[in-house]
């Protein structure tokens, strides 16, 4: 119940932005890049504007910012929403990496295997986990970190326009919702 009132109150608040005119996301990203678009949103949490989420924290890798990232995606562990800790654990074993700690990395990797098996978001949780724990053992190159890897364009089109509908929708469905009230 408390997860579906989140994602509820989460989805009002995306549809009362976007009808206000703000832009969201992916139209900040084209507009001003993804540093201009990040260092936003890292002010706004900063601010205490924006709740730590996986969002901000990839906003602080973005940035290069890997220690301020994973605070905020170790606050995101107790999540409960499986998915949603598991995903926090694994980018706090990315940010590990790239700190430079590969055994605190390794740690969270095996912990994130461990407590989340089956969890899904984006891609297979687990498997990206046994990944980096490969990378770890030297056994394969590790990922790139955001903003060394070339950006997958065709890719990010999709994902736009699939928001865009999604948003249409959502704007269509406050509408009935306001008109019935």
């Amino acid at each position: 119940m408390i997860r579906v009132l989140t994602v509820l109150i989460g989805v009002a608040a995306f549809s009362a932005a976007a009808l206000a005119g703000e832009p969201d996301w992916f139209t900040r990203v084209k507009e001003k890049g993804l540093k201009a678009a990040s260092e936003e949103d890292v002010a706004l949490h900063e601010q205490g504007i924006l709740r730590d989420s996986l969002h901000v924290g990839e906003c602080y890798y973005h940035l290069g910012r890997w220690s301020e990232g994973v605070l905020v995606f170790r606050r995101l562990h107790s999540s409960p929403d499986r998915n949603y800790a598991a995903a926090a654990m694994a980018r706090t074993g990315e940010g590990l990496y790239h700190l430079g700690k590969p055994e605190e990395a390794r740690e969270v990797f095996s912990k994130c295997l461990e407590e989340h098996p089956e969890a899904w978001l984006d891609e297979s949780i687990p498997e990206r986990c046994r990944a980096w724990l490969a990378k770890l053992d030297g056994k394969i190159a590790a990922p790139a970190p955001p903003g060394e890897a070339k950006p997958d364009v065709e890719g990010l089109k999709r994902e736009v326009k699939e928001l865009t509908d999604r948003l249409a929708e959502l704007k269509r469905l406050l509408l009935e919702l306001t008109k019935e009230q």
